[in-house]
């Protein structure tokens, strides 16, 4: 009998996701980032800080942090400490390790303090994931496998979680959208095309832009194709569009990707800096910053993809996808599909990669 949990983890530049079950409560999406406590310096006789969670361990000495969830209602975006990077270079850095620790016990909260076994799938860029059969066949796999693989200690609230974990898959991250595509949540074959046809998935990520083109479910062979910059910086073009038009600074990219997630461009989008009568219509900015971000897609997938007539399908995931219009590359390309709820695609198939290899529970 199989007793150790699975945790599926994409710690992406822009949001972390997380996935510990099957239901829709075992799933968490937050910002990548961490807020030091002694960054937050505001004292007050009604602060609600001792409600959030601070977390310790041991590769940053213990420092004390907010993270998660509670990190967009705690605020001071401007003194959050991220991760962004690409390659090894990233995953040796103090915060990225450390973000890792903080997701294997944030899983466990709810059940409290203890010690846990758990397996772990997570996924990288294919160049950094190389054959996922393989552990030790990049230098990033091992970088990662290695520090996951060390008995994790972490506090909450000074509270103690031990998380040992046993195996670590790392995935291709592109395997992960086509695996939650290709199955449903009982694991019976949602889509035969994935599992037998030639596929294209495009993640527009936080940092990054991943292309690959795949046959089936294999794990080699497949096109790639990758940019080096992403959401995080039409969301700056659009935050400095929106300076130069109304002269105000939104601090906050979070702000304005929330606008555009939570509103219609038939309704505009509106932004109060906080006073109630000040109010600017940033609807031509944002409408703008999308349309160039969807011309880029399209002109992506024109110089990369030569052939789409040999695709089933042409798979559009992360978190981009909320930005494009999705609509404009669907008239020259009518393969592209939008993944569903796109930003949670890959970890979720990341779990269902787990389950389907009898990885845990």
């Amino acid at each position: 009998m199989k007793t150790k949990k699975i945790i599926a983890i994409d710690l992406g530049n822009d949001q972390i996701k997380i996935k510990t079950g099957m239901a829709k409560k075992n799933e968490y999406i937050f910002p990548t980032a961490l807020l030091a406590v002694a960054d937050t310096n505001t004292v007050s006789l009604f602060s609600q800080g001792e409600d959030y969670p601070v977390f310790k361990t041991e590769v940053n000495d213990f420092e004390e942090n907010y993270f998660g969830p509670q990190l967009r209602d705690i605020g001071y975006e401007e003194n959050w400490s991220r991760s962004i990077g690409y390659g090894l270079r990233r995953y040796k850095t103090e915060n990225f390790q450390a973000m890792l620790s903080y997701a294997l016990g944030l899983s466990f909260m709810d059940e409290g303090a203890g010690t846990y076994e758990v397996n772990i799938v997570t996924g990288l860029p294919t160049t950094d994931a190389g054959d996922p059969r393989l552990t030790d066949d990049t230098e990033s796999k091992r970088c990662i496998i290695n520090y996951l693989k060390e008995e994790q200690s972490i506090i909450i609230n000074d509270k103690t979680y031990i998380i040992k974990v046993g195996e670590v898959q790392v995935l291709p991250q592109y395997f992960g959208l086509l695996v939650d595509r290709a199955f449903n949540k009982d694991l019976t074959i949602a889509d035969e095309d994935i599992i037998n046809k030639k596929n294209a998935v495009l993640d527009l990520g936080g940092g990054t832009t991943l292309g690959d083109v795949a046959i089936g479910l294999s794990i080699k062979g497949g096109q790639q194709f990758n940019i080096d910059s992403g959401v995080s910086d039409v969301i700056s073009g659009i935050g400095n569009a929106i300076a130069q038009e109304h002269g105000i600074n939104i601090n906050s990219n979070n702000v304005i990707m929330d606008m555009i997630k939570s509103r219609s461009e038939e309704a505009g989008y509106e932004y109060s800096p906080g006073n109630a009568n000040y109010v600017y219509d940033v609807t031509p900015q944002i409408k703008e910053g999308r349309k160039q971000y969807t011309r880029k897609i399209k002109n992506l997938i024109q110089s990369k993809i030569l052939h789409p007539e040999e695709l089933s399908n042409i798979i559009i995931g992360g978190g981009g996808a909320n930005l494009i219009y999705m609509e404009d590359i669907e008239k020259e390309y009518p393969e592209a599909v939008l993944a569903d709820e796109s930003e949670l695609a890959n970890v979720r198939g990341y779990y269902k990669f787990g389950l389907i290899k009898e990885f845990g529970e």
